[in-house]
């Protein structure tokens, strides 16, 4: 399994990284530590080279939400499960994540049983748990995001 883990954060990314080797010990966990150094980490591998990219939500530069929405759109087919994996589980954060078409979310320190259900494929989905109380404010987010790409 190839991961790419994007964090700004070195403590974070080591600990993440662990806990995903400790799960699945054979992974490849390649970290970047910017959205520029992870599409140019993207644009050097073959379009079916990672099976999960995990993002952080707060970097800067770009947010994750809006980096997750641009890799949709990079990977026209076979895209990897995008998880944005954050600290910030605000019903504005998750509500921009559903909105830009995440795959799942997870906040840190993220739990390990939780986090295997990703590695393994069982949950690259919207777990209810996870969806914003505010359904509004979703429906907001995706209706600016419809108007912007208008």
């Amino acid at each position: 399994m190839n991961i790419l883990l994007i964090d700004d954060d070195e403590y974070d990314a080591f600990d993440i990284t662990f806990r995903i080797k400790s799960l699945q010990c054979d992974a490849l966990v390649i970290h970047a530590s910017s959205s520029d150094d992870a599409l140019e980490e993207i644009s050097s591998r073959e379009s079916s080279f990672f099976d999960v990219i995990f993002v952080d939500q707060h970097m800067p530069g770009k947010l994750g939400t809006d980096l997750c929405l641009q890799l949709k759109q990079l990977y026209v087919e076979g895209s990897p499960a995008l998880v944005l994996l954050t600290s910030d589980g605000t019903d504005t954060t998750r509500s921009r994540a559903l909105a830009n078409d995440c795959d799942g979310f997870l906040t840190k320190p993220a739990d390990d049983s939780r986090l295997r259900k990703f590695l393994d494929g069982t949950r690259c989905h919207w777990n209810p748990a996870d969806l914003p109380s505010d359904l509004d404010l979703y429906r907001s987010y995706l209706q600016s995001r419809e108007l912007a790409s208008v």
